[in-house]
């Protein structure tokens, strides 16, 4: 058997799918985009849910209703209209439309971490999910790397050590054993920077780790 349930929350729903195996719960977005004066199937941006709903990390193809062979190499999965090769495997990613669905994909994402940090998940956990410098991605999807890390530098979309949000532009990255000697009005008074503050301490090396540092963050 299979059963699949739409739940909508806010700007996004909720889509649970059971089968004879597994049940399986996706926080899905979606944009409608226009191309040449014509609307096309919406492109999607979907991340998996443990029970709890929690987002967490997943792998898969690239979608185009269905599954394709194409790699994305991304934590969360893409969906959208992409033209696709004859044999229906992989998409060409040098075709105008194409490339026209990824920008549109990547406008998507900026909206979806606010939306993401209106619903409380804009935690450590989820800086994992998202593509980081390290993650090999290729060309035809870096404008979604670009358009996180323009996002992150220009509002304040990352976890600080005293609880609020800060750009990272403001952020700082430093060990558990400086942060808790040096408090927020003493570092800006050190670097002279009048918002500097510290980002909530992550695991070294961690994916969380990795994505601030493709931050550029000092």
């Amino acid at each position: 058997h299979y059963l699949r349930k739409d739940t909508i929350d806010g700007e996004a729903r909720i889509t649970t799918i059971i089968n004879e195996e597994q049940e399986q719960h996706y926080l899905v977005f979606s944009r409608v985009p226009e191309w040449r004066g014509r609307k096309y199937k919406a492109v999607e941006i979907a991340f998996a849910m443990d029970k709890d709903k929690r987002i967490t990390s997943t792998e898969d193809y690239l979608y185009v209703l269905f599954p394709t062979k194409e790699e994305t190499h991304l934590k969360f999965l893409l969906n959208g209209p992409y033209r696709t090769n004859p044999a229906r495997e992989t998409i060409s990613e040098d075709d105008s439309f194409n490339k026209h669905l990824i920008k549109e994909t990547s406008a998507l994402m900026k909206d979806v971490i606010f939306h993401i940090k209106e619903m409380t998940l804009l935690t450590i956990q989820f800086l994992g999910i998202l593509p980081n410098n390290g993650d090999g991605l290729k060309n035809f999807y870096s404008p979604i790397l670009n358009e996180i890390a323009r996002t992150f530098h220009q509002q304040k979309l990352i976890q600080t050590d005293d609880g609020c949000y800060a750009s990272a532009s403001d952020v700082l990255l430093g060990p558990a054993a400086i942060r808790e000697v040096i408090t927020r009005n003493e570092l800006q008074f050190f670097t002279e920077r009048e918002n500097a503050c510290w980002a909530k301490g992550v695991q070294q090396n961690s994916r969380a780790d990795q994505f601030l540092r493709s931050l550029d963050i000092e």
